[in-house]
């Protein structure tokens, strides 16, 4: 893992005051990071790793479809133009 990514891991996997819960937009209590298996198709570059960070909260991870309304999200979020490089 490069220093560049591990700075970015250190900095992505705390919980700020503005984060909010993916699903119900409360106070999240995880962070969560959704690597997807082609990451061109969710906006990143050939030859290149994609990940994205989320918050949740511990009651709607429990949720049994949580980690597919994660995807769902992720997914309506980047063709909204939301997400960023």
């Amino acid at each position: 893992m490069s220093d560049r990514v591990r700075d970015w891991f250190k900095v992505s996997l705390q919980i700020y005051d503005s984060d909010i819960c993916i699903a119900c937009h409360g106070v999240p209590d995880h962070i969560g990071i959704f690597q997807p298996d082609d990451p061109v198709e969710w906006g990143g570059y050939e030859g290149k790793q994609r990940y994205i960070r989320y918050c949740f909260c511990a009651e709607c991870s429990k949720e049994e479809s949580f980690l597919r309304f994660v995807e769902f999200v992720i997914g309506a979020k980047y063709q909204m133009g939301e997400l960023t490089q």
